[in-house]
């Protein structure tokens, strides 16, 4: 999962998702379910209006995500 961004102050309901790679926080997790405790913590982090976006992937290494 990654943290979306807001680009447009024009729109401030639009959120860009940014690749992984490019995203200024990033979670990778073994069960969709902790997935949840991560956004309860970015929510702490961030703010209540927050953008994540989640995407199953095999990564074997974190230095080298899959696109």
């Amino acid at each position: 999962m990654s943290l979306g961004e807001r680009t447009r102050p024009d729109a401030p309901t639009y959120a860009e998702d940014p690749a992984p790679d490019q995203a200024r926080a990033l979670a990778l997790v073994d069960d969709f379910a902790h997935l949840f405790t991560v956004l309860k913590k970015w929510r702490q982090e961030y703010g209540e209006e927050l953008t994540a976006w989640a995407a199953q992937v095999e990564a074997d290494d974190v230095e080298n995500l899959p696109a």
